[in-house]
């Protein structure tokens, strides 16, 4: 048995590395495939309008769906995905998901936001924030990529900290799992918490991040630049 969980796509963000995702999934192979939230990007742009510009990701995973399980665990950012639509017949979506491993132990995984303090306590300005953002790149439309990109603000005291802060709550709330996915902080990184195996998918913004489980061993892989974490 082998799986993949990969995060954070943001299809219809214009920073999105999706199509580079694609090919990924196809060379893995895995037997399933658990998509951990965020995969597009329904606070920068209407779902009508991502699914008539990116029409590639929804023909890919209609077809991909036929053959393979695919698991949706539904993120902040794509929380209110039409799920009734034909093209995701074959699809389960869901907050949270727990798998019993071969060997006994419980693997959790959630897309992760539920931890992250400031998007539950204030998801309307979030929101608002985001779109704000999104309006002015599509004003400016040119030459600021690096100000609306993550990379150097990972680099940065206040973004870590709120990243371990995160990290901890969550392997606080579920300490009955031993291993425990998520995504959402966009930091990929691989571990310990209190006796609990933290993976984070990362994202495929910056870091084209995934996480691949075969036969009970997990890696975290990266496919994009490595930036030292």
């Amino acid at each position: 048995m082998k799986r993949m969980f990969i995060s954070d796509l943001h299809i219809g963000y214009h920073l999105s590395n999706y199509k580079k995702a694609l090919p990924v999934m196809e060379v893995e192979n895995p037997n399933e495939i658990y998509l951990v939230g965020d995969i597009l990007d329904l606070w920068r742009d209407s779902y009508y309008n991502i699914k008539k510009n990116y029409a590639d990701f929804f023909n890919w995973i209609k077809y991909v769906s036929k053959n393979k399980k695919i698991y949706w665990i539904l993120g902040n950012h794509d929380l209110m995905v039409p799920k009734r639509e034909d093209t995701y017949s074959n699809i389960i979506f869901t907050t949270a998901i727990d798998i019993i491993l071969n060997d006994g132990r419980r693997l959790r995984i959630r897309h992760g936001h539920e931890y992250d303090g400031f998007v539950t306590r204030f998801y309307p300005l979030t929101v608002a924030c985001t779109w704000i953002q999104e309006s002015i790149y599509r004003w400016l439309h040119k030459d600021c990529e690096q100000k609306f990109s993550l990379s150097s603000k990972k680099q940065g005291w206040f973004y870590r900290h709120a990243i371990k802060k995160v990290r901890k709550i969550a392997c606080e709330l579920n300490k009955d799992s031993d291993i425990f996915i998520m995504g959402h902080t966009h930091f990929p990184e691989d571990t310990i918490v209190k006796g609990i195996r933290y993976i984070n998918t990362g994202d495929w913004l910056d870091d084209r991040s995934y996480i691949i489980e075969k036969d009970g061993k997990f890696s975290l892989l990266n496919k994009g630049e490595k930036h030292g974490y």
